[in-house]
């Protein structure tokens, strides 16, 4: 199905279908192509044109430049060594309970269950009932004790999601984030539990939100973005009437689109006027939507959202908040898909305490297009192997059952 896109969220991959003018008034030689580059992107805006027509079925997967991705994940950990001694995921590799293949039987329902609550609870907001937080608070519980076991689960399965449910899975990513971060800092566990509860419920204001707003494919317009930006406050009216809600829990509702520079919102709240855990909901909100595939928008490889974000922390976000947020889910963080010098494909399994030597399981060789017997791979002990991460991989490009190969 055609859909019309703004300029600014054209990616190289898509297929134009129709610039909307004339050939006669644009340079290009067809009306019709592939955007191969930033720079044919660029040349658009520069005619001046705001809109064009693409055919997401005739979008192509471009090749990614290992050498573009190496000099990235060698900046971005440049950055963060001269910023943090420790790394907070040392905190959690000391703190895990059980092995990922272990916690991942355990995980699947956990979010499954989590999925259907937040679809259950919105759907009822949608018919004028209030939000039920007996239904909820167990979720928050379930996704903590998952986390507090081994939190690669409950991640690398936030990789695995359905288009159509977006809103809904996204409040769960948010929340296992949320709940994952809190845990690094190693923040009281009362407090944990209810990040994890305001990560449920950030976004439950979406559910007086009409459809055509929030599955339009393309720019909204002027209007239609204020009527969005309105989710904050309806969900804090639904929320309002629950007794006791923990303070955390409003904070991460009211403050998840607040930024550094004020230029969030929906108060516009500036530098510490935001609270601790409204920064950390900021930063988490952003990271997931962007490396998630929405009804127009395909979402992102983390390794290069996260580096994004570092340069969004002059501005946006706390710089400290951002720093600790990479640290503690990885620059290859559990579940993506990365490709070996050797020419193997593997699946981040544990991000580990040296980030840029996670432990991976290979299991195809792309230069004999075949599977292999999958292997368990620990890149920090570089004494039982001879491989390292060239690049990662759009596991759009590969027909793989994530899920099978996690587990």
């Amino acid at each position: 199905m055609l859909e019309t896109v703004a300029v600014q969220e054209l990616e190289p991959g898509m297929f134009v279908h129709d610039l909307q003018m004339s050939w006669l008034q644009h340079p290009f030689l067809r009306n019709q192509f592939v955007i191969h580059s930033q720079d044919e992107i660029d040349r658009m805006r520069a005619l001046g044109i705001r809109e064009v027509v693409i055919d997401p079925e005739r979008a192509e997967r471009l090749p990614e430049n290992p050498e573009e991705q190496r000099q990235e994940t060698a900046r971005l950990q440049a950055e963060l060594d001269a910023f943090e001694e420790e790394s907070p995921r040392a905190a959690i590799t000391r703190q895990r309970r059980v092995e990922v293949d272990e916690e991942l039987e355990a995980a699947r329902p956990v979010r499954e269950e989590a999925t259907g609550v937040v679809e259950a609870v919105m759907q009822d907001v949608r018919l004028g009932r209030q939000v039920d937080l007996a239904q909820v608070e167990p979720v928050a519980e379930q996704i903590m004790e998952s986390i507090f076991r081994n939190p690669n689960a409950l991640l690398s399965l936030g990789q695995i999601r359905r288009v159509d449910h977006y809103t809904f899975e996204h409040s769960i990513s948010v929340a296992v984030l949320l709940v994952t971060y809190g845990r690094a800092q190693e923040l009281d566990p009362e407090v944990i539990y209810q990040l994890g509860l305001g990560g449920l419920l950030h976004d439950i204001g979406k559910a007086r939100v009409p459809e055509a707003i929030l599955t339009k494919p393309g720019s909204l317009t002027e209007k239609e973005y204020q009527v969005m930006q309105g989710h904050v406050t309806l969900g804090l009216e639904m929320v309002g009437a629950l007794p006791d809600l923990p303070a955390p829990t409003l904070e991460v509702i009211a403050q998840h689109h607040e930024r550094w520079d004020g230029s969030g919102y929906p108060i516009g709240l500036q530098g510490d006027e935001i609270g601790p855990y409204g920064q950390m909901a900021a930063v988490v909100d952003v990271y997931d939507a962007i490396t998630s595939d929405r009804c127009y928008h395909r979402g992102e490889h983390p390794t290069l959202v996260l580096r994004r974000m570092l340069e969004w922390s002059r501005s946006h976000f706390r710089e400290e908040v951002v720093h600790h947020f990479i640290q503690c889910v990885g620059i290859y963080p559990a579940g993506t898909l990365v490709r070996m010098e050797s020419g193997r494909l593997a699946v981040v399994l544990d991000p580990g305490e040296k980030i840029l030597y996670p432990t991976v399981k290979v299991f195809f060789n792309t230069h004999t297009q075949s599977l292999i017997q999958p292997e368990v791979i620990d890149l920090a002990n570089p004494g039982f192997h001879d491989d390292h991460i060239a690049a990662y991989e759009d596991p759009r490009r590969w027909d793989f059952d994530l899920n099978r190969l996690l587990g």
